[in-house]
């Protein structure tokens, strides 16, 4: 190796270090899930419907994307029930989105919540997302997972995966604090 090439390499070395420093010490900015504008969308599933847009500014919203098939769902849906409880207040609401089969027809996946909810209540309401186009817009590919909405209508967590019980309690902290701003 050449001194120049040496100075090259070590000079590749310290910006390389300099950047995963920065990265571990100040995030990603190009890729930051932590805070950004939540994409709004309207949905629908039988008679109910939903516009994102009507109700960002007056509630926290915690958008959870699942699936009936899905066991880890199983469990955070009675865990998402507990939280309603747990907090208790108008202002906060959970949009469920059922990522299931997407060839069936409207009133099948009705049919395959109807199924579940007779074994698994689900105390909130569940809306439909016809062709993923919800989930892309989120960019969620593994289910659960969820995103809370603050009232400005930016997002403040992502979870990817089941919330723990712990995580649960952290969160209905942390959805009474966003409510006390509002």
């Amino acid at each position: 190796m050449t001194p120049l090439s040496k100075r090259i390499w070590f000079l590749i070395s310290i910006v390389s270090v300099a950047i995963v420093i920065n990265l571990l010490f100040f995030g990603n900015p190009l890729h930051d899930d932590k805070r950004r504008e939540a994409p709004l969308f309207a949905a629908q599933f039988g008679t109910r419907h939903i516009d994102l847009n009507d109700e960002v500014g007056k509630k926290i919203i915690l958008v959870n994307f699942w699936a009936t098939w899905c066991a880890p769902c199983r469990e955070e849906v009675r865990l998402l029930n507990q939280l309603i409880q747990q907090v208790a207040s108008d202002k906060f609401m959970i949009v469920a989105i059922m990522e299931d089969n997407q060839a069936l027809d409207d009133q099948a996946r009705q049919e395959e919540l109807t199924r579940f909810t007779e074994i698994v209540p689900v105390d909130y309401p569940v809306y439909s997302d016809e062709g993923g186009r919800i989930a892309a817009l989120y960019g969620t590919n593994k289910l659960p997972e969820s995103y809370l909405i603050d009232a400005d209508g930016d997002i403040i967590e992502k979870q990817v995966g089941p919330y723990s019980p712990q995580q649960m309690d952290a969160l209905a902290q942390q959805i009474k604090a966003e409510i006390n701003r509002l």
